[in-house]
């Protein structure tokens, strides 16, 4: 692997705990651990932008406890099943099927016979908590299966199959809890994983670390940035509207544009070329790496953008 190439998987394989990350896979970690101490099953909701972390973090928390293999059978005390889209009173048993590699069924099987073939595998997996990631598929627009009865089905999985849930996907999913206050009620307050605020010092501190960190393994390989680390750090802000997932992307596609280049300098103009091929989260007003010096109303702006196509500003915060 030559020196450009490794760089590029360094950026790629970097996974950057950091301070609302740590703070939410401890909370997590405590209910799994609780669960798996055999105490009574438990419902979290955790809610958040796309881009801002959330599949790492199910990622993260999946390899705390690994599957293992007992007299021939497989354990799996935390399974970790993708919704399907559209979600189908059928698809989401067959979906935590697929995750434990179970046989799935060749023949035409009603709903009531799925949950009990998905009870018995879940049993004999000896499985205690379900991550389902991306649950907000259950209450899109024109899903099959409305949001109470999908309500209903998950309080089954706890009060039969005595399982803990923790649904994550996007704001829109607390739709699911305003629609059975049964789950409601058997839930614990929304987790949720926001985007660092530029009008906070400690979260922009943290901000900060991240964009260090990548710009550490830049020059690791030989990649020193041109441009005062201050102004990179606002403009990676005003990129990202402070969702580290975007800052990731916007990394992985600078280290795929120097591709062809050797070891040296990386200009401003380089970063505003590769920030303009991908998707910026923050306002489209105010595109990034534009001007060294970005006025505080601008990172504010991005911010409140991402909050707003996220759908989060009427959440209130934990």
């Amino acid at each position: 692997m030559n020196q450009v190439a490794s760089l590029r998987r360094a950026i790629q394989d970097l996974e950057l705990p950091h301070s609302f990350f740590d703070k939410l896979h401890i909370a997590l970690m405590l209910r799994i651990e609780d669960a798996l101490d055999g105490f009574a099953p438990s419902v979290d909701l955790l809610v958040g932008p796309s881009r801002v972390g959330k599949t790492m973090l199910i990622h993260s928390l999946a390899r705390e406890f690994l599957e293992v293999t007992k007299d021939g059978f497989r354990h799996v005390p935390v399974l970790v099943v993708p919704v399907p889209t559209p979600a189908t009173p059928k698809q989401l048993p067959r979906s935590v099927l697929k995750a434990l590699g179970a046989p799935l069924p060749t023949a035409v099987t009603g709903v009531a016979q799925m949950f009990e073939r998905m009870a018995r595998q879940l049993k004999l997996a000896g499985t205690r908590v379900i991550l389902f990631e991306e649950a907000s598929h259950i209450v899109d627009v024109g899903t099959k299966v409305p949001p109470r009865a999908a309500g209903d089905w998950f309080k089954q999985l706890t009060d039969v199959l005595g399982i803990s849930v923790v649904l994550f996907g996007v704001p829109r999913l607390t739709r699911l809890l305003e629609s059975n206050e049964q789950l409601r009620l058997r839930s614990g307050a929304v987790m949720q994983f926001r985007p660092y605020a530029w009008t906070e010092h400690d979260e922009m501190r943290s901000f900060a670390a991240c964009i260090r960190a990548f710009v550490g393994i830049f020059e690791q390989w030989g990649r020193t940035f041109a441009i005062g680390f201050d102004s990179f750090v606002r403009n990676c802000y005003l990129l990202s509207g402070g969702l580290i997932g975007v800052v990731s992307k916007f990394m992985a596609r600078l280290a795929f544009d120097l591709k062809a280049r050797a070891p040296g300098e990386i200009s401003f103009a380089d970063c505003a070329h590769s920030a303009a091929l991908i998707e910026a989260a923050g306002d489209s007003d105010h595109p990034a790496f534009q001007e060294l010096e970005v006025p505080p109303i601008k990172l504010h702006a991005a911010y409140t953008f991402v909050l707003n196509e996220a759908g989060m500003r009427h959440l209130k915060t934990r």
